[in-house]
């Protein structure tokens, strides 16, 4: 049995979570025996499932403060190890985690990359510092990283990373089983009060300023006055969704907004509910849910920042820039509006990517089965 503990901050709601979860799902669990240590006494939405597949979710609290965070991780990794494979999904922070792996022994250990953060870079100095010292760990330290992308690999492992095979990008993929059986989409519709002659532009993302709603709020006040049967359904939580409903009040636009909460039933609101899909994020490691999006045959219209290797169903695409007039993301949301849908050849498509939860999963078994002589580089 080869043991794992994934480091995150909570399994809460998120791109990477839902994908560690279609893993622990999908892994041969006779083999792998997966532990999620977060760095939080706060229940995640997963936990109860993490313990129902026969893992552990450990809560390991301390930060801010960085030693009292090292003796509990040192404790609890020693409580319930000893593990094969420590791999931190904590980006920069994960030079720490993999320097207490290292001390302790642990043979694999695996820096994650799941974000290209370099658009929204400081030039504050400690943060440069933070940064820059913690990189220099996680080259010292894991034996191997990872990311969703070539952006992502860039941003963790350095613009030289390509010439170091102890680099490499790992595709995160779909459960395209859960695209396979469209639902009656007229009554689903109906449950949520939409009129057939509504066009909804669907949204998957935390209220953050990184997924860019700011931009979403002008595209409506530009788009609806004109096209009033267009309707924005966005699905996330966050800090600045209360900030965002109230806008949408002040602007008379309450009619043409759905909101939900963060849901588990996003493929089959994908396939049956949303027109299009709309992903304005000033950056992204990847965009799982711009993934999603093309496995249920939705046109997306999204940033030119979102890494270009997630254009799988190139023909669904358009590109804009975030910072070009509000104009031409109305202009592609309408021209997005006049495309056929077809929820098949998407998925078969994907199918043959490597944005599949088997493709990703069974990269991932190869990777945690490798001895450290054969990680190392």
């Amino acid at each position: 049995m080869i043991k794992v503990l994934h480091v995150m901050k909570w399994m809460g709601h998120g791109g990477a979570e839902a994908w560690l979860m279609n893993v622990m799902r999908t892994i041969d669990r006779s083999r792998f025996s997966l532990d999620f240590l977060v760095e939080t006494d706060f229940p995640g939405v997963y936990d109860n499932e993490i313990k129902a597949l026969g893992g552990k979710i450990i809560y390991c609290k301390g930060l801010p403060n960085l030693f009292a965070f090292s003796w509990n991780f040192a404790k609890l990794l020693k409580e319930h190890g000893p593990y094969n494979v420590v791999h931190s999904h904590l980006h920069h922070f994960s030079g720490f985690i993999l320097a207490l792996a290292a001390l302790k022994k642990v043979p694999i250990r695996i820096a994650h990359s799941h974000i290209d953060g370099r658009l929204q870079r400081t030039q504050n100095s400690k943060r440069k510092l933070y940064e820059g010292f913690t990189q220099l760990l996680i080259h010292q330290f894991a034996t191997c990283g990872i990311s969703c992308s070539q952006d992502a690999a860039y941003d963790l492992f350095g613009t030289s990373w390509r010439s170091n095979k102890k680099w490499q990008v790992l595709h995160c993929g779909i459960d395209l089983s859960t695209f396979a059986q469209p639902k009656d989409s007229g009554e689903m519709r109906k449950s949520f009060g939409i009129a057939p002659i509504q066009k909804i532009i669907g949204h998957v993302g935390r209220f953050t300023p990184q997924k860019n709603h700011a931009l979403i709020a002008e595209i409506a006040k530009s788009l609806i006055p004109a096209n009033p049967h267009f309707t924005f359904l966005l699905i996330g939580s966050g800090d600045l969704l209360l900030s965002f409903k109230s806008f949408v009040n002040k602007s008379g636009l309450q009619n043409n907004f759905i909101f939900f909460d963060n849901r588990t039933d996003i493929p089959d609101l994908m396939l049956n509910v949303m027109d299009i899909f709309l992903f304005p994020s000033l950056f992204e490691g990847l965009g799982l849910a711009f993934i999603e999006a093309q496995a249920a045959g939705l046109p997306c219209v999204v940033s030119t920042t979102i890494p270009a290797e997630a254009d799988v169903c190139t023909n669904l695409i358009e590109r804009v820039n975030p910072l070009a007039p509000i104009e031409s993301w109305v202009r592609a949301l309408q021209r997005a509006s006049k495309k056929q849908r077809d929820p098949k050849t998407p998925s078969t498509t994907i199918q043959s990517s490597s944005f599949t939860i088997e493709q990703s999963t069974q990269s991932l078994a190869a990777l945690y089965s490798q001895k450290k002589d054969l990680i190392c580089h």
